[in-house]
């Protein structure tokens, strides 16, 4: 099993430590597979990493000075420098490297410079029309032409770049790049690829007896235990703080933009908070059963109380900057994974997506705005 992967994959979880990336990983060694990465890839998910580290650093530099002009008894913070912490992704892929689960390829291995300015002129993909993707461009051909000169099986590439790289159903591979190679099978995530070569990965593994033992125990297990009524249940026994943690902190990151697009509210919001859950429940969940563990992922339906705020943009100096407009109920359809063990515990609850439900009702304010001042 050969997996190239666009940088895109590993942006958000360079270390593989979300529930399907990390089964991922492990999968790759049960199966003896191979993760490729171009060195122009390898490169960019430093550089990004650099960049969400230093970014998230002065977040937390900032939240941790103003919680000690708050303190009477000052918390210590102590943060050691980036290029620490960039050290720790480099020695991890270097790991999966001197492993042989993943390799690192050299774009210069191949002559492409002529090929790739003939695409360009020729708006083949992944260049278009008013738009030069050269990148995206060395790191395909970097694969194609690799997999083709190593006359390689079972290949599968891995992009959330539908625009550059997938054909109009935003499924499989575009016909300029098929032109390039056949051997690829193409996935838009880490999730959607277990999900899919799910027999073909049972089919590879090389389980011992103890292993198809606790395979065969948690299919019995699903068998007779798992259904919608259960993960509501789970999720309302032991996941519902950290759901509201979720919830809360999308709100909380909302532009104002989005937020009266939110509520509906035809006067300008600052800030709002997500107070405590109305109603949870399950829309649809599915599983993936696997010898060590169950994967559990699906959506719900949430009812959340948000505290409106407006911003008191003509306040005295001493006046809080934010003051209170009331409260709505909104909607949001939430995607999670959690799982269960092999004693059948629930854990490692995440969320996935929080997007507005369909179904949403429309709070507007109908007081005058001078009236709040």
């Amino acid at each position: 099993m050969n997996i190239f992967l666009d940088s895109n994959i590993l942006f958000s979880d360079p270390f593989f430590q979300n529930n399907f990336s990390r089964k991922f990983v492990e999968l790759v060694r049960e199966v003896k597979g191979k993760l490729y990465v171009s060195d122009v890839v390898y490169q960019e998910v430093i550089n990004n990493y650099k960049k969400e580290v230093r970014k998230r650093r002065k977040a937390l530099g900032k939240a941790h000075h103003e919680l000690n002009k708050l303190l009477q008894t000052k918390v210590d913070h102590t943060v050691q420098t980036d290029s620490i912490y960039v050290e720790e992704l480099i020695c991890f892929y270097q790991q999966l490297i001197e492993e042989g689960y993943m390799s690192v390829i050299s774009h210069t291995a191949f002559d492409m410079f002529s090929e790739i300015v003939q695409r360009a002129l020729d708006n083949k993909k992944p260049f278009a029309d008013q738009k030069e993707e050269f990148k995206d461009t060395v790191i395909w051909l970097t694969y194609a032409k690799f997999a083709e000169q190593h006359k390689m099986e079972n290949c599968f590439f891995l992009s959330n770049n539908t625009k550059e790289f997938y054909a109009s159903d935003k499924t499989s591979l575009h016909s300029h790049l098929l032109e390039d190679t056949q051997r690829f099978t193409a996935y838009k995530s880490i999730e959607e690829f277990l999900t899919m070569e799910s027999a073909n990965i049972q089919n590879m593994q090389q389980q011992d007896i103890q292993e198809k033992r606790q395979l065969i125990q948690l299919i019995d297990w699903a068998e007779s235990h798992l259904s919608e009524s259960y993960v509501q249940q789970i999720i309302e026994d032991t996941f519902m703080k950290e759901l509201e943690w979720e919830l809360d902190d999308y709100v909380r990151n909302l532009s104002d933009t989005e937020l009266n697009e939110l509520t509906g509210i035809s006067i300008g919001l600052g800030t709002a908070n997500s107070e405590y859950i109305v109603s949870m429940s399950v829309n649809t969940y599915e599983r993936e059963i696997y010898p060590s563990e169950i994967i559990i992922y699906g959506s719900l339906d949430v009812e959340h109380e948000l505290s409106l705020y407006l911003d008191n943009g003509i306040r005295d100096k001493e006046e809080d900057r934010f003051i209170s407009a009331g409260s709505d109920t909104v909607s949001h359809k939430v995607e999670f994974t959690f799982t269960i063990d092999l004693d059948y515990r629930p854990g490692n609850f995440e969320v996935k997506r929080i997007d507005i439900s369909d179904d949403k009702e429309v709070y507007t304010y109908h007081g005058d705005p001078t009236d709040l001042f």
